[in-house]
């Protein structure tokens, strides 16, 4: 079952890499640090204070709390193949079960049994009527 696992991991095509979307007009072509108290970059002001150009500050619990949500996608998805292994084993384990040969199984043993207690009805019921 591992060497199906390989060969389909073979066979399969790893998606390409994103490439980058084009730049938004206007859009700061770097990241900057922000720091509480400190003036800001002097990248960013043009000659009258002003933005030079826009960008998103993003809170840095914002990404750690980003970082959590991806440690839990990877968890999830550890989890979800053990499940996928144990489910499949279950699967095939009930499959080879269900493999009961036919004079085993309950339907071929209760229409044998019928028939033959009707046999054994009939030829008593017959012997009893014979003349002797």
């Amino acid at each position: 079952m591992i060497w199906l696992a390989f060969i389909g991991a073979g066979l399969s095509q790893v998606p390409s890499m994103p490439v980058p979307n084009e730049p938004a007009p206007g859009e700061c072509p770097f990241s900057l640090p922000l720091r509480a108290g400190a003036a800001l970059p002097v990248s960013l002001l043009d000659e009258d204070g002003l933005a030079r150009c826009s960008a998103v500050v993003e809170p840095l619990s914002s990404y750690a709390h980003l970082l959590a949500i991806e440690e839990h996608a990877k968890l999830i998805h550890v989890l979800y193949e053990a499940d996928m292994v144990r489910m499949t084993q279950q699967r095939d384990f009930y499959r080879d079960e269900s493999k009961v040969p036919v004079h085993r199984q309950p339907w071929f043993v209760a229409v044998t049994a019928s028939a033959l207690v009707a046999s054994v009805f009939v030829t008593y019921d017959q012997v009893s009527r014979s003349p002797t």
